[in-house]
């Protein structure tokens, strides 16, 4: 209740307003505890923000994707209210840090700040603060709106002791307090429990895990009754005001139905400040896949055994098969494929039909996968020493990443020691094939140019003069289980190939089904993949099916073709 203490009510002992507009009704307690004079023009009208927050939640989906949050993404709105007790005011550099342990594939970071930190300091003095953080791919929401609809598309929300921070626990979010001054709240507020019983946000520990845990943790409803004691009359707010609004005029309110204008709207598709990362520290992985022959007999007490071949370098595939009859005599088979993680280990294949058949069987089955390399990527500009924590809980260890930098990126530092150089804007009469060649001769550091200014498409330059042009689909994951069970098949036809790609471009894969390159498949996670298959892994070509390519729950099949050759 900011704003009713009993000097800010009375004037020579009269009350100054003609109504006061309560949340609850509980707060006309606390009026007649603080002000009892003032009691009699209370209204109890609701809250009409809270209920355009819940018109706004059948539009999620609708708030990610102008946010430019995939489902695959997991993300973190923080919120900072106003003042020294504030989440800035206190951690100023937990954007920064938080972004340099999340990986850029998995999780977006949004920031809302309340209007008087945009307007106290200035908007330019704000972003200068968060530069860092914005460098590194933080979504800032402009001042006046946007907030709401980043709250709705939120799946996790890092706040303080704003009213924001309440209206995301009403809105049954998972909730992080990483500041909050219990002496600038009503005690007996709704601000003041959720202080009481929100967890807490620890800098002396690694803030990906505890991102994690609030997410994988949390129990629908676990704000209700916060909510239920913050908010009367859900739904009901625009009607009770319009009517407080006639009456005060003096005026009868309309006849007939309530006008649409009186019921609650959804909030606008919010606008944001977001640009990609200019530097990202990539860490990639190859597991290259094989073909694997397994032959198995059987006999009608259902025992067999058998063998089976692998072949490929890390992990090749087993397979086993059996078939058998049935008391209806129909003929059946069945194909089994599992990861093996040793080449050319003998495993048993077991084959066998209906014991009162008295039949022996024998069958054989090949299972192929495509070749595959993980990719992790998190942001090198922030590089999370800015609040002194970087041993206890900094950036996530790495095994010999790759630095990749946007030509955008300012700090020369930057550019002079990166592994792959990105273009995401195409130049004024300057062809990419002559950015690349340029890049790779200004940069002698750089491994690997790539032009990513022509999406879905990558066209990537290697120090040897190799030139590849590279695209992508996506696919939908599948379990562990379900992946085993893929053999060899061609992609239905329906599969998505992206527009001008040849016509002879490989669309043999296991991994099914496919759906076209959206605006949230980053282009340049395509100069990653072939920097580690052709630089890290030392691969002399992509193999024919395609490089599939996974960064925590997203994949997707890498195909290219050679546009030149090495020098």
């Amino acid at each position: 209740m900011f704003g009713l203490a009993r000097e800010q009510l009375l004037r020579d002992g009269k009350v100054v307003p003609s109504a006061i507009v309560l949340s609850h009704e509980e707060q006309r307690a606390r009026l007649r505890r603080d002000c009892p004079q003032a009691v009699p023009v209370a209204v109890v009208a609701g809250d009409p923000c809270y209920d355009r927050l819940r018109a706004s939640l059948r539009f999620r989906r609708e708030y990610r994707g102008a946010l430019g949050v995939s489902p695959a993404h997991t993300l973190v709105t923080l919120t900072s209210t106003w003042g020294p007790g504030s989440l800035l005011g206190r951690w100023p550099h937990l954007p920064a840090r938080l972004l340099a342990e999340l990986p850029v594939d998995e999780y977006r970071v949004a920031a809302v700040v309340h209007p008087n930190g945009w307007h106290g300091h200035g908007p330019w003095q704000l972003r200068a603060w968060l530069d860092e953080a914005r460098r590194a791919g933080l979504l800032l929401i402009p001042a006046r709106e946007g907030w709401r609809a980043a709250l709705v598309a939120a799946d996790a929300v890092i706040g303080d002791h704003g009213s924001v921070t309440v209206y995301a626990a009403a809105l049954d979010r998972p909730v992080l307090l990483a500041a909050g001054d219990p002496a600038e709240v009503d005690p007996d507020g709704s601000t003041a429990a959720l202080l009481r019983t929100a967890p807490r946000l620890t800098a002396t520990a690694g803030l990906r895990a505890q991102v994690d845990r609030a997410v994988a943790t949390h129990r629908p409803g676990r704000y209700a009754d916060l909510a239920a004691a913050t908010f009367a009359r859900p739904g009901e707010s625009l009607r009770v005001l319009a009517d407080l609004m006639y009456r005060l005029m003096g005026l009868p309110p309309p006849a007939g139905p309530p006008s649409p204008a009186r019921a609650p709207a959804r909030v606008p598709t919010p606008e944001h400040e977001w640009r990609h990362p200019t530097a990202l520290l990539a860490e990639t992985a190859i597991i290259a896949a094989g073909t694997g022959t397994g032959t198995g007999t059987g006999t009608d007490d259902g025992t067999g055994s058998g063998t089976d071949a692998d072949t490929g370098l890390g992990t090749g595939m087993r397979a086993a098969a059996g078939t058998g009859l049935d008391r209806d005599a129909d003929v059946g088979t069945s194909t089994e494929a599992g990861m093996d993680q040793d080449a050319g280990a003998n495993r048993t294949a077991k084959a066998g039909q209906d014991s009162d058949q008295g039949t022996t069987a024998t069958a054989t089955a090949t299972a192929t996968a495509t070749a595959t390399i993980t990719i992790r990527r998190l942001p090198a500009v922030a590089d999370g020493r800015t609040d002194g924590h970087l041993l206890t809980g900094g950036r996530p260890r790495m095994t010999d990443p790759h630095l990749v930098v946007d030509i955008a990126e300012t700090d020369i530092r930057l550019l002079e020691s990166a592994d792959v150089m990105v273009r995401r804007v195409p130049g004024i009469d300057y062809p990419a094939e002559e950015w690349l060649a340029d890049t790779l001769a200004d940069y002698p550091g750089c491994r690997l140019a790539a032009d990513v200014s022509d999406p879905p498409y990558c066209l990537v330059r290697l120090r040897d003069g190799t030139t590849l042009r590279a695209w992508m689909q996506a696919y939908v994951i599948q379990s562990t289980q379900q992946a085993a069970m893929t053999t060899t098949q061609t992609a239905p036809t329906s599969t998505p190939i992206p527009p001008s790609v040849p016509t002879s471009a490989p669309t043999s894969t296991a991994w099914a089904p496919a759906r076209a390159p959206t605006p949230t498949d980053d282009p340049a996670l395509l100069a990653s993949a072939i920097y580690g298959w052709f630089v890290e892994g030392r691969r002399p070509a992509l193999p024919a099916t395609g490089l599939h390519v996974q960064t925590g729950t997203r994949s997707m099949i890498v195909h290219a073709s050679r546009t030149g050759t090495g020098e």
